[in-house]
């Protein structure tokens, strides 16, 4: 006789995640993971926990089976969910309000590791003067204290001191000013571990506002990596990625052992910190003479091309403001003179080497025309091609 096909219920659950940064989206995608391993979940979203009692109170048809959400920030919210006594799993927070929940899990991340990570961070990077965590808001939730713990933690074990900053109102310019006069009052160079990437993201705009230099002077790693905050600002931001794939994962499978009768219980995932990307917030620059040689080269192979100079910033990999000066300093002219200098060099050599006509030309080498041709080349020179090319050979032996 042929066994029975046991097959999973049908499970309604109601995900309500604060999917504004990159922390909770990560979350989402490793709960869609484990739930994409053939569950037959069909899933109610919000993007935030802000609707979360709104959707209960007016969805009383639905009987929901389970509840994924991040911990809500409203007593009325809270209070529902403790109500209903609903299988329900709290991610990225560890309430002292648990007792209130005698059928919900919380599955967080080990937010001290990521502290430490950030301490082990700047301690491989080299020596810095003072080191300084800075809280996004005086409003400290639990995840922003446990991070400052485990990198105050870190540091004293390497027998090393911090200092805690709180950011100013958004605007508040006299406050700015003396968040800035603080950080700069300190013995250099100073690393700085936000925690998490907005903040970082507002320390790096204080500085740019008050010059103080990144990361010569200041050292800024932020948390979550946030991929439109850590390249939409210059210097870009060096920041850890945490685990929130793995812990959105394993929220989805707590709460499907919930939702299967197991007892509640508070997960802490040790492995809290995927990776630590290196961005310019951190990054040395180069040295200035190999920074100069990397340009020349890059420009040497891109003569023939419309090259620009951000162009160059990007492919150097620093700030244009560094790029600029170090070329002053050392090849006494900008970026813009070198790529005119190596396009005039690239012209000259068509000229001589062939008997292409002025629009066979500009179109080898990166012209719109040959009339655009002929102004550049004059302005460079002082010649047109056609007299260049009928010159003497003494003129034409010159280098460009």
């Amino acid at each position: 006789m042929g066994h029975l096909l046991r097959h999973e219920p049908l499970r309604r659950v109601l995900v309500a995640i604060n999917i504004g940064g990159a922390s909770g989206r990560d979350a989402l995608s490793g709960f869609f993971k484990f739930v994409n391993t053939g569950k037959r979940w069909r899933l109610r979203l919000l993007d935030s926990t802000s609707r979360l009692r709104e959707t209960l109170l007016h969805e009383t048809a639905v009987r929901y089976d389970g509840i994924a959400t991040d911990y809500p920030a409203d007593a009325e919210t809270i209070d529902l969910l403790a109500q209903l006594g609903l299988p329900t799993v709290f991610t990225h927070f560890e309430s002292d309000r648990r007792v209130l929940f005698p059928t919900a899990s919380f599955v967080r991340l080990d937010d001290e590791a990521v502290g430490r990570a950030a301490a082990d961070y700047f301690f491989d990077m080299g020596r810095f003067g003072s080191f300084v965590f800075v809280a996004g808001s005086p409003g400290r939730e639990e995840w922003s204290i446990r991070r400052e713990r485990g990198f105050r933690e870190a540091l004293a074990a390497r027998c090393a001191t911090c200092r805690t900053l709180v950011l100013p109102p958004d605007a508040n310019m006299r406050e700015n000013a003396a968040f800035a006069q603080t950080l700069r009052r300190l013995p250099g160079p100073v690393a700085v571990f936000a925690d998490w990437d907005n903040a970082a993201f507002r320390t790096l705009e204080i500085c740019a506002e008050a010059g103080i230099e990144i990361p010569a002077r200041v050292s800024v790693l932020g948390t979550d990596n946030d991929e439109v905050l850590c390249r939409g600002i210059e210097p870009t931001l060096s920041s850890i990625r945490p685990d929130h794939i793995g812990l959105g994962f394993r929220a989805a499978q707590e709460l499907e052992r919930l939702m299967n009768g197991g007892r509640p219980r508070l997960l802490v995932l040790k492995a809290a910190v995927r990776e630590v990307l290196t961005r310019d917030s951190t990054r040395m620059p180069p040295p200035a003479e190999h920074l100069i040689r990397l340009a020349r080269r890059f420009i040497a192979e891109n003569d023939t091309r419309n090259l620009k100079p951000t162009d160059v910033v990007t492919r150097l990999g620093v700030s244009r403001s560094l790029a600029d000066l170090r070329f002053r300093e050392l090849a006494g002219q900008t970026i813009g003179e070198a790529i005119a200098a190596a396009r005039i060099g690239a012209v000259k050599r068509k000229l001589l080497s062939s008997r292409a006509t002025l629009a066979q030309i500009a179109d080898g080498c990166g012209f719109p025309n040959a009339p655009s041709l002929v102004r550049f080349f004059k302005r460079e020179t002082g010649l047109t091609p056609d007299g260049w090319r009928r010159g003497p050979k003494s003129a034409r032996r010159r280098k460009p």
